[in-house]
């Protein structure tokens, strides 16, 4: 058994914890299983999809599940900041196909922004959230599950019509290169919309590939959005601070939002959780 598969399993008990505890008002402890069952889902998907290593989680992620998602905003920052630099250097592409439609210099920015943001944030700030604002990060991912469903539905009727205006907009952006390597690329491409075979295999990977996009990005929000929320608790539940009169007893109780939405919370858990035991089942991922 792989160290992937040990988090996830260890993930489910330790939420099968938190609800025994929850049942009992044993609150504190409740939410500390909750934090970890949060942590050791996110470090086990983190692991599925080669977000992360073992090594990495063990010396830079730690308790802040948060930080494994940096790496992967960094990397999306510097290809933001390569298309920027292409379309500075090709202007000629940024008026074909759907590249019209993009404003790189607003993306690299905006991209940027996310990302100094995301560097901002601390975990304290999530510590004593208030009741509304835990509804509306709960509202939120209902939406964001809600729009990839439609996304999927939207390209289960994907067909040879929309593939084929879809691919001319990526040669019509080829062409503007006017490279021996891009007029090769043209060909070729045209060469493949000519197979029908091809072509039928290009439909159902594609529509494969958009299913489990939408799939992966809801359990992504989920995890995150959890992490963001339990990870302030990591410690709090368990000991008492002195210096700043901390007392998990005295901390969490009936009328905390947190408690108050904690069932709520674990169900979110708990359907990715199901999620991801089948994400190798129904995508191959290993």
């Amino acid at each position: 058994m792989d160290t992937q598969d040990i988090l996830f399993k260890v993930a489910v008990k330790d939420l099968k914890a938190a609800k025994s505890l929850y049942s009992q008002k044993l609150y504190a402890q409740a939410v500390f299983s909750m934090q970890q069952s949060v942590e050791k889902a996110t470090k086990s998907f983190g692991l599925l999809l080669k977000m992360t290593t073992p090594t990495d989680l063990q010396k830079n992620v730690g308790h802040k599940t948060s930080k494994m998602y940096l790496k992967g905003m960094e990397e999306y920052s510097e290809t933001m900041t390569e298309l920027q630099t292409i379309s500075a250097n090709y202007p000629q592409i940024m008026t074909t196909g759907v590249l019209s439609k993009f404003d790189f210099d607003n993306f690299a920015q905006k991209t940027n922004q996310d990302l100094n943001t995301f560097k901002s944030l601390k975990p304290h700030s999530f510590f004593n959230l208030r009741l509304r604002e835990i509804e509306n990060i709960l509202a939120q991912l209902e939406e964001c599950q809600k729009g990839f469903d439609k996304f999927v539905e939207h390209m289960d009727r994907l067909d040879k019509e929309i593939l084929f205006k879809a691919y001319d907009q990526i040669i019509d952006t080829l062409k503007a290169f006017n490279t021996p390597e891009t007029d090769l690329a043209c060909e070729e491409i045209n060469q493949m919309l000519g197979d029908e075979e091809q072509v039928e295999m290009l439909m159902q990977s594609m529509k494969l590939y958009q299913k489990m996009m939408g799939v992966l990005m809801p359990l992504f929000m989920n995890l995150y959005c959890l992490g963001l929320l339990f990870d302030p608790h990591a410690t709090k539940t368990r000991y008492p601070y002195e210096d700043t009169q901390s007392n998990p007893l005295e901390i969490y109780h009936a009328r905390m939002p947190l408690i108050k939405k904690l069932p709520e919370l674990m169900n979110v858990l708990e359907k990715s959780l199901k999620t991801m035991k089948n994400l190798n089942k129904d995508f191959n991922l290993n």
